[in-house]
C-alpha cells in the first residue's frame, strides 16, 4: 500500500531533512524541491579531502576530528547482501586510511596522545598489522609508557599466536626491545 510506504518514508528521513518531505503536485508525489538532506558519507568525504590539503595545522586537525566522528561503525552492519558488502569494505578502506592520516598527523605536531589513541583503534580494525601495533608502540615509547609499550607487544604477540599460530616478525621484535631499552 502506497499510503503506509509514504508515511514510513517520512518517519525515515524527518530526522534528516528540514522542512518537508514530499510535495504532491496534481496528485504525484515527489521529493520535495527544496529538501534539505545532509548525508554524512558525503561530509566525510569532503572532511578527508579538506583535512589533507588544508594549509593550516589546526585546521587539519579539525577536520579529521570531525570526519572520523562521523563514522559510527560499518556501513549497514548485520546485512550481508552483495551490494552492502562491498560498500561496506569500501568506507571501512576510507575509513582506516583516514585514521592511519590522522594519527601521523597529530604524531608528527607531537601529540602523542591523541596518536596513541587513534593508533589503538586503527591496531583494534587490524589486529595483524604488525606496522600498526609498532606506532602505537612509539608513541608510547614519545610518552615514556614503558608499561603500554610492553603490553601492546604482548598483545600483538598472543593476538598472532591464537589466531594465526605465528610470532611477530624479527624487525618487530628487535624494534620492539630497542624502544624499551632506551626508556
Amino acid at each position: 500500500n502506497f499510503h503506509p510506504t509514504l508515511s514510513y518514508a517520512r518517519r525515515a528521513l524527518r530526522d534528516h531533512a528540514k522542512g518537508p518531505v514530499f510535495a504532491s503536485t496534481n496528485g504525484l508525489y515527489h521529493l520535495d524541491p527544496e529538501l534539505s538532506i545532509t548525508v554524512d558519507l558525503r561530509r566525510f568525504e569532503a572532511l578527508a579531502a579538506e583535512a589533507r590539503s588544508a594549509p593550516a595545522k589546526a585546521q587539519r586537525a579539525r577536520c579529521f576530528d570531525e570526519a572520523l566522528a562521523l563514522y559510527r561503525g560499518d556501513f549497514l552492519e548485520g546485512n550481508y547482501e552483495s551490494w552492502t558488502e562491498e560498500i561496506r569494505n569500501q568506507l571501512s578502506v576510507r575509513y582506516d586510511k583516514l585514521l592511519g592520516e590522522a594519527a601521523h598527523h597529530y604524531f608528527e605536531q607531537g601529540d602523542y596522545r591523541r596518536a596513541s589513541e587513534l593508533y589503538g583503534r586503527l591496531a583494534d580494525r587490524n589486529p595483524y598489522h604488525e606496522e600498526i601495533h609498532l606506532k602505537l608502540m612509539l608513541c608510547y615509547h614519545k610518552l615514556s609508557d614503558r608499561r603500554s609499550i610492553k603490553e601492546q607487544y604482548e598483545r600483538l604477540c598472543r593476538v598472532l599466536k591464537d589466531d594465526l599460530k605465528v610470532s611477530p616478525l624479527p624487525d618487530t621484535t628487535k624494534a620492539f626491545e630497542s624502544l624499551i631499552s632506551s626508556l
